[in-house]
Formats: C-alpha cells, structure tokens, sequence
C-alpha cells in the first residue's frame, strides 16, 4: 500500500507492506433434526496482535426436498478490523443469504 500527498511542501509519501495469513481456525455445527431439514452454524476468525483480526461466521437453514436438490437461507457476518492501518481498511458487513 502506498499514500502519496504530493500537494504538501515538503511532499510526503509513506508505504506499508499488508500481509494476512490464511487459513483460519475455527468450529462448525450440525444438527439434523428431520431427514429434510440440516441447521448449521460456523464461524473462524484470527488475532494477528497488534495488526488487529479477521473473523467470519455464518447461520443457516438447509431444506432438502429431495436428494439432489437444497435450498440454503441464512446469515453471514465478516469483519476485518487491521489495528495499524487507516479506518479505510476496516471493513465488516451481515448480509442474508439464500442459495
């Protein structure tokens, strides 16, 4: 990432190299309580320190009506929170879902 404010006297410019490792850890769960019904939930993040987090979760009802074929509807909820970047950078949204 690279900001340049060539306007200012003297002109300023600073970089910053921004690298995120994946995968992440996290936990998933299942419960079937029909053989035409499947509710889940996930969700993985990671602390990097001092660079700040990333996580991701996600909730949801699969109907199953017959073998080959499932609809999906649910939420998901993402967030990426870097600590020592600008407030440009962090981003985060929930949104329905339905597949």
């Amino acid at each position: 990432m690279l900001l340049e404010a060539s306007d200012l006297n003297p002109p300023a410019e600073e970089s910053e190299k921004f690298v995120f490792g994946l995968p992440t850890l996290g936990v998933a769960l299942d419960f079937n309580p029909h053989r035409m019904l499947n509710i889940y939930a996930q969700g993985s993040g990671m602390y990097a320190g001092s660079y700040g987090y990333l996580y991701d979760a996600e909730i949801g009802i699969k109907l199953i009506p017959i073998k080959i074929l499932s609809i999906v509807g649910g939420i998901e909820s993402c967030s990426l929170r870097p600590s020592m970047m600008t407030t440009l950078l962090k981003q985060s949204f929930m949104a329905p879902l339905l597949a």
